[in-house]
């Protein structure tokens, strides 16, 4: 989010700083993504995705999100 506010206004989009806060957000999403697929209890269960009704919901509710 922090990279979002700022690239673009008060950075360009292809600065270091920018760039670098994409890449650790990457890096850290993996990590969560692994950890969550290892863990005995997880936070979100990837399972939930197979259902369609459930994942069109999501998708449309971050698209609503975007547009507000």
């Amino acid at each position: 989010m922090f990279a979002l506010q700022l690239g673009g206004q008060q950075l360009a989009w292809d600065s270091f700083y920018i760039l670098t806060l994409f890449l650790v957000f990457a890096i850290f999403f993996v990590l969560f993504i692994i950890a969550e697929k290892k863990a005995a209890e997880p936070i979100i269960s990837f399972q939930m995705f197979a259902n369609r009704a459930f994942t069109t919901g999501n998708i449309l509710m971050v698209l609503y999100g975007v547009i507000l």
